[in-house]
């Protein structure tokens, strides 16, 4: 079986096997009823199977609400890291402070009372007792002062990690999300272009191997579009999930700028 191409004055034979499946269908000599010139796209990328429900399903991302120092407060509060950070500085504190009281004991007043003279006269007296602490409880102190300073300085490194690792996470979905608009564009024009060159295909104006080389290149960048519309996606959800926005518990910390107010009819983004 050969696949014809039909030219004004020449006609060239290509073997069948060497045509992709949708070449068969503009290589034909006659175009299958009710395909318009407006749905060459969508013939070609059905056959490719870029088309299908399942693609056309997956929502496009929305642009991050907000500025960096808006977003990195419940993005630091919510990572276990640094609460874990900031209940052992709490516990270093009560400790340090603990034995700073502990290191002067404590004094004591006592008070008694008694008889004399045969019981004929009551005396009162008072009783001060002061302890001089040794060199155990100043050790003590300063191990307990020296605990603290070594849990604040883990908090702070720690926090400016977190701080510089929210950043950039930040960063990345917004370069995810510029990354997703310029596939888009490049997909529509190529999609644009692969549709002229079906048009001048047809006119005999352009031969068989510029018209499958136009739409691989529509297919290719139909394909860079899916793909950066789902990474786009997976970044911009990481990002609030880790900000607490999409946890039921502690949704009351996110920030009003975070949540999405343009949210459109689609079944798959209402699963946000």
């Amino acid at each position: 079986q050969e696949a014809t191409y039909r030219w004004p004055s020449v006609r060239i034979r290509y073997p069948a096997a060497d045509l992709p499946p949708f070449a068969h269908a503009i290589s034909d000599g006659e175009k299958p009823a009710g395909i318009l010139a407006t749905k060459d796209d969508a013939l070609i990328l059905d056959t490719l199977g870029l088309n299908s429900a399942a693609l056309k399903a997956i929502p496009e991302p929305q642009p991050l609400q907000g500025e960096l120092a808006q977003w990195q407060e419940p993005l630091l509060s919510n990572q276990p890291e640094l609460q874990q950070a900031n209940a052992s500085l709490n516990a270093a504190s009560a400790a340090a402070d603990r034995a700073r009281r502990d290191r002067i004991p404590d004094p004591s007043l006592a008070v008694f009372s008694g008889r004399e003279s045969f019981g004929e006269e009551s005396i009162v007296g008072v009783r001060l007792s002061m302890p001089i602490p040794g060199s155990n409880r100043s050790q003590t102190m300063r191990q307990r002062y020296a605990d603290e300073a070594v849990a604040r300085a883990d908090k702070e490194i720690l926090q400016r990690s977190l701080r510089a690792e929210t950043e950039n996470r930040y960063r990345q979905t917004n370069s995810e999300f510029q990354r997703w608009q310029l596939a888009k564009q490049m997909a529509g024009n190529l999609g644009e272009n692969a549709r002229l060159l079906q048009k001048a295909y047809r006119l005999g104006e352009q031969d068989l191997q510029g018209l499958l080389l136009g739409q691989q290149q529509h297919a290719r960048a139909a394909l860079a579009e899916v793909e950066s519309r789902v990474d786009a996606l997976r970044s911009h959800y990481q990002l609030r999930l880790a900000a607490g926005e999409l946890n039921p518990f502690t949704s009351s910390h996110a920030i009003n700028p975070i949540n999405s107010s343009h949210l459109s009819d689609n079944p798959a983004e209402k699963l946000q």
